[in-house]
Formats: structure tokens, sequence, C-alpha cells
């Protein structure tokens, strides 16, 4: 049986991603790790927020989504040409 999942090793899954990739939490995991009480949309916000990501809600868990660094740049489509 596999060791369940860890905040420290959420926290190294989610530090490995590169912007644009996604890690899914089973509900189980997200109950588990964040709780399930009104305070627990808070942790989750704070917790992705201090990674670079995103999240949202489906029906079978909990979706992060690194977001591209806060220091990028959007390129000048123009200055390309």
């Amino acid at each position: 049986m596999a060791e369940p999942l860890t905040l420290p090793l959420l926290q190294m899954q989610l530090d490995h991603l590169v912007p644009g990739q996604g890690l899914h939490l089973a509900t189980a995991d997200v109950e588990r790790m964040f709780g399930f009480n009104d305070v627990a949309v808070g942790r989750i916000r704070n917790f992705a927020t201090g990674h670079n990501c995103a999240f949202a809600w489906s029906g079978t868990g909990l979706q992060f989504l690194k977001l591209p660094p806060r220091d990028a740049r959007p390129v000048d489509l123009e200055s390309l040409t």
C-alpha cells in the first residue's frame, strides 16, 4: 500500500511543476491535509498562492495549476516583427 500524501511531499511536487502543468488531489487527500470546514478554502488558497499556483475544484477533488513566474513580463508581439 502506498504511503499517504503529506504536505511536504505536495509542496515538493508543486515546486517542481512547470508553468501550465497541473496536479490533481483526490477529495480524500484534500480533506485529510486541509480539513473539511469553513476555513479549508482559505488554507488551500494560501497554499496555492505560496507555490505560485491556481486551484479549481473538480468532481473528484482539487486541481492545482502552476502559473508563470510572478516576475514574467508579457511578450510584446509587435517587437518581434
